[in-house]
């Protein structure tokens, strides 16, 4: 909601790496 989804996707796929939520 209100981001892109090429940031969605890369904020989901950091966070699934790293397990930190980075916006």
């Amino acid at each position: 909601p209100g981001v892109p989804p090429e940031e969605t996707g890369a904020a989901v796929a950091a966070e699934s790496s790293t397990g930190t939520w980075t916006t």
